[in-house]
């Protein structure tokens, strides 16, 4: 599918959109940015909506890198997506980090969000949130002393367990390099937006 190149500060963001009806933006998850595919594959979905997503800054076919990494960023980008591609208000999904985005343009421009489905939001403002705080930090000392290629192998670990590859690729055939790809942005912009 040819991207629709959508400008913001510091470059463009691929975005796309298939299908017919009423919008549904599918914000990228951090790292894992193909997580989300099977689900926007299915023709129920398809069918009935149309069903945009794009590559945030740092991931993918996007050439945006500029701005700082923040929520509110990735949020006034979901913004230029939405307006680019004529599609406000859209029906919101995001997980995990995306929840987060989500929810910042639920909250900062609601009439540009029919309604909101959220999974998992990262747990800042919970019993467990400095758990998951202390275990970002760790994370990003571990990406500035030891590099990309460490935290990843750590995080992913941590996360999935040591057969993280074989595991990954089974789901999605070629994920694995693509994560392996756009560790940087989530290490750089993502998990310093959330502390």
């Amino acid at each position: 599918m040819t991207p629709t190149w959508v400008p913001v500060a510091g470059g463009l963001l691929a975005a796309s959109a298939e299908g017919s009806g009423d919008p549904v933006l599918v914000v990228q998850t951090a790292l894992s940015v193909d997580e989300l595919v099977p689900f926007m594959r299915q023709d129920l979905l398809r069918n009935r909506y149309r069903v945009i997503t794009f590559d945030r800054r740092g991931y993918g076919a996007s050439t945006a890198v500029g701005g700082a990494a923040s929520i509110d960023t990735d949020m006034r980008d979901c913004l230029a997506v939405l307006d680019a591609l004529d599609a406000a208000p859209a029906n919101v999904i995001g997980v995990s980090y995306s929840a987060a985005v989500a929810l910042e343009l639920a909250g900062r421009a609601p009439a540009a969000v029919r309604s909101l489905t959220i999974v998992e939001p990262p747990p800042r403002h919970v019993p467990a949130g400095p758990e998951f705080l202390a275990a970002n930090h760790h994370l990003l000392d571990l990406y500035q002393r030891e590099g990309v290629a460490v935290a990843l192998e750590a995080f992913m670990t941590m996360l999935v367990g040591s057969d993280w590859r074989p595991r990954q690729e089974g789901l999605l055939p070629g994920s694995v390099a693509r994560i392996e790809r756009d560790a940087d942005a989530f290490f750089s912009r993502d998990i310093p937006a959330l502390v």
